[in-house]
């Protein structure tokens, strides 16, 4: 399950030199999901399940993935959902060598039960 996702107003670079909305968004579920491909591989039925935000039709900015150049944090996350989307295409399809599920799920429900 990808599932990690963090708003900040401000940018803020990690301990290893990302942007942290693209580092928690993008980043952890691209080297996790890549990480345990062999054994999604050898496995019977694989599914990894992608949670995310509502679609954005936000462009992807090649040039300024980690928004250093003008940081607005709606964007940033904007951004690293649709980067997000690109997960999928790994594990899917002819291209990825085999029967691999990505189930990707947006909840609708954005306010956090636990929480009240």
């Amino acid at each position: 399950m990808l599932c990690a996702r963090h708003f900040r107003s401000t940018r803020l670079v990690t301990a290893d030199g990302f942007e942290s909305t693209f580092a928690h968004f993008y980043l952890s579920r691209y080297l996790l999901s890549h990480g345990l491909a062999d054994l999604l591989d050898r496995a019977d039925a694989p599914v990894v399940l992608n949670v995310a935000g509502p679609g954005s039709s936000t462009e992807i900015d090649w040039d300024d993935l980690q928004c250093a150049e003008a940081y607005d944090g709606r964007r940033a996350l904007a951004q690293s959902g649709r980067l997000n989307d690109l997960l999928g295409r790994r594990f899917c399809g002819p291209a990825a060598g085999g029967e691999g599920t990505v189930r990707p799920l947006q909840p609708r429900d954005r306010q956090h039960r636990f929480l009240r």
